[in-house]
């Protein structure tokens, strides 16, 4: 905690670990304890943002100890239980815009209503790094524009949006014996703290 909170994070820095502290700027309506607002202060004085899923549990007692803060626009960190390792926490994946190649898809993105708050403030944020729409004098500026505000609302509804792609087809392998295996698992996770009977046999 000491060198975290003495970093001074250089651009694109991402830093993330098991903090073990609590603050409602993670965990909402949670008393801050084990040095969680000395995290929170450093976070807002270094723009270090959360990015991770306000108030989602990253462990099997139910606290949000596991955390991300970047400075990177648009990063995220969400929990991934369809990879879920067998620890006691969850397993979480970061996501950094332009890095690695990805794949073309055509995705829908839902925006959960309570959600909303946070899209407004990814917008807000981008759309201040804008060009001053009153200084445009062309057509060609007017276009610039208008690309450049349409990728500010395309990245933050992906930021905070969930991708829809439907139903899908299960693998060929994925029999009903499977997913009937899995949920097992699934609900075996939080009862104890060794890996319980029923994640073995998955």
């Amino acid at each position: 905690m000491d060198y975290v909170t003495h970093l001074s994070p250089p651009l694109r820095c991402l830093v993330g670990g098991d903090f073990n502290a609590w603050h409602d700027m993670w965990e909402p309506g949670r008393q801050h304890a084990h040095r969680g607002a000395d995290l929170a202060r450093w976070a807002v004085d270094s723009a270090m943002d959360f990015i991770g899923v306000l108030g989602e549990a990253t462990q099997r007692s139910g606290h949000v100890l596991d955390l991300t803060f970047s400075n990177v626009p648009f990063a995220q960190t969400e929990i991934r239980q369809d990879i879920h390792s067998g620890s006691d926490h969850e397993t979480q994946v970061t996501t950094i815009p332009g890095r690695g190649s990805v794949p073309l898809e055509q995705v829908q993105y839902r925006v959960l209503e309570a959600e909303l708050k946070k899209l407004a403030g990814l917008v807000g944020n981008g759309i201040a790094k804008l060009t001053n729409p009153w200084e445009i004098t062309t057509i060609t500026q007017i276009d610039d524009y208008a690309e450049a505000l349409a990728r500010v609302f395309n990245s933050a509804i992906q930021v905070v949006g969930k991708p829809d792609r439907g139903g899908g087809i299960p693998a060929p392998w994925w029999t009903p014996d499977c997913q009937a295996t899995y949920e097992e698992h699934l609900q075996a996770r939080g009862s104890s703290n060794t890996a319980p009977l029923a994640t073995r046999e998955f």
